[in-house]
């Protein structure tokens, strides 16, 4: 992986990672290979730290 894809992902807020997690077509580079593992670990860490009432804001914000 890159050094820049691993800003991105490590940049990524809640909105965004849940955003590339509903949006992004199959075989996008942040699924795939080390980046597809380092995105997982920030989601899930982006899911434990954000509050649940912030997390259902978002999701209505994005739909599907």
């Amino acid at each position: 992986m890159s050094p820049e894809m691993q800003k991105k992902i490590d940049g990524l807020t809640y909105e965004e990672a849940l955003r590339l997690n509903r949006f992004e077509p199959i075989g996008s580079p942040y699924f795939q290979g080390e980046a597809g593992e380092a995105f997982a670990l920030r989601f899930d860490f982006l899911n434990r730290i954000t509050p649940h009432e912030v997390r259902v804001a978002a999701s209505k914000r994005i739909g599907w």
